[in-house]
């Protein structure tokens, strides 16, 4: 019993690597999941996801970026982008129901 539920949960979470890094933008994100679940490369705090104007990518902050994101929407803004959306949402979720798994164990 307990060996296919690790088998089960190894295979989940080898499921959920995506492989790409945040700023590749040969793979265009279609949704915010999409960003987020992204490699970060050294430096990057969040990959979030970008949609403005018709554009749609990733986009890597570090910490004090997306600590000030209020001011990088100004940025954009200031370069014509409109109706700007940035969605650098996270896995709590995913890492809490990990954790409770684990902890049962």
């Amino acid at each position: 019993m307990s060996k296919a539920f690790f088998l089960l949960l190894i295979t989940f979470l080898i499921s959920q690597y995506d492989g790409r890094i945040c700023s590749d933008i040969t793979a265009l994100p279609t949704k915010a999941s999409e960003c987020n679940d992204r490699e970060k490369e050294t430096g990057t705090y969040r990959c979030c996801y970008f949609e403005a104007s018709g554009y749609k990518m990733c986009v890597p902050f570090n910490k004090e970026q997306y600590d000030a994101i209020a001011d990088a929407i100004d940025q954009y803004k200031n370069q014509g982008y409109k109706d700007i959306s940035i969605d650098c949402g996270a896995n709590y979720i995913m890492l809490s129901l990990i954790s409770l798994i684990l902890l049962f164990l």
